[in-house]
């Protein structure tokens, strides 16, 4: 039997708990979130549970601009450069969680997929390469097969996904410049500098 249990909701944190970053640096919000990650400290669920059962795990990722600005309009964390110094703090941790080898890294030998959001956009149900497949279809494929599922049984996957209509950097107007330091200090840590993290754009 498969069971995929999905984290959002400001994972690794929840919306209540996020409200004590306020103010933070990222590196703030890393440490604390390396010490008390909630709702799973992922490193303990691996450990516990790839006793009883084959544990993988999927990590989404967005351009971090597109992530900054995706709630501009509630004011998240206080405005799109506080929204950002949050994203940025999560991404930091996140980056320990799964960057380096299986020493160093906090999940140790649990397998991981990065996992493009970018690649499944409507446009790019569009684009096809060589062999005819769009950069969705192979998403979808190598998805299907890291999770040993066959291609069949995906076939509805992500179709539902639509494109946001923001263009982050005209949302962002003068905030950009904070959100692009942001950015780039990040471009060590995340995404990690591994074959399972595909080519993400950061």
């Amino acid at each position: 039997e498969t069971t995929v249990i999905l984290e959002d909701v400001s994972f690794p944190t929840g919306f209540a708990t996020r409200k004590k970053f306020a103010g933070l640096p990222a590196t703030d919000i890393e440490a604390i979130l390396k010490v008390a990650p909630t709702p799973v400290d992922l490193k303990k669920f691996g450990a516990v549970f790839s006793r009883y059962a084959d544990v993988k795990y999927v990590v989404l990722h967005r351009p971090f601009f597109n992530v900054a600005v995706s709630h501009s309009g509630w004011k998240l964390d206080g405005g799109i450069v506080e929204h950002g110094t949050v994203i940025a703090g999560h991404l930091r941790y996140l980056g320990n969680v799964f960057g380096g080898d299986t020493k160093d890294n906090m999940v140790g030998s649990v397998p991981w997929k990065l996992l493009c959001v970018n690649q499944l956009r409507n446009d790019a149900s569009a684009q096809t390469d060589g062999n005819g497949l769009t950069k969705r279809d192979k998403v979808i494929s190598e998805l299907s097969d890291f999770l040993g599922w066959s291609s069949t049984d995906c076939e509805q996957c992500f179709t539902k996904w639509y494109d946001s209509d923001k263009d982050p950097i005209a949302v962002a107007g003068d905030a950009i410049r904070a959100l692009t330091k942001q950015r780039d200090e990040l471009s060590e840590i995340w995404p990690p500098k591994d074959e399972r993290a595909g080519n993400c754009p950061l």
